[in-house]
């Protein structure tokens, strides 16, 4: 039979005891007894994880990675010579990496939109100052467009 287990990662505490990892399993009401141990509840509390890195505690580097805030703690772990964790670290600078080149693109294509909608603008208000200086000049609106069907 398979096991069915549930991570959750918190970033807060939920129990009062120092132990950032707490495994919750099914037990019987009434006797304690363990009813199932296909099936678990872990609970990672983010906020008790050390800032000291255990490369021996593989559970606790893997809260500092998902913990990370920075470039300089996410080289830390990167650094650790673990190569899960190495590779783990360069999954997110690559995404990184990704997510800017992604956004410079985006920001070139709304500076070609704006430009292209400014030019339209200006080409349509010269069009109209045209329109508006041949009328005033007593030009008929047959004549008007016998001029712009050229």
């Amino acid at each position: 039979m398979k096991r069915t287990i549930c991570i959750n990662i918190l970033d807060f505490n939920i129990t009062d005891k120092q132990n950032y990892h707490t495994e919750i399993i099914a037990a019987d009401k009434e006797t304690g007894e363990q009813f199932t141990d296909l099936m678990s509840i872990h609970f990672f509390e983010l906020r008790k994880v050390t800032t000291k890195l255990d490369v021996n505690d593989r559970k606790a580097m893997w809260m500092h990675l998902i913990k990370a805030d920075t470039e300089e703690e996410l080289n830390m772990i990167k650094n650790t010579n673990i190569p899960a964790m190495e590779q783990a670290v360069q999954v997110i600078f690559d995404m990184s990496a990704d997510t800017v080149l992604r956004e410079r693109a985006r920001m070139r294509e709304k500076a070609l939109h704006d430009e292209a909608s400014a030019l339209q603008g200006a080409r349509e208000e010269g069009i109209n100052s045209i329109l508006e200086k041949m009328r005033k000049s007593g030009m008929t609106e047959e004549q008007i467009n016998a001029i712009l069907n050229l």
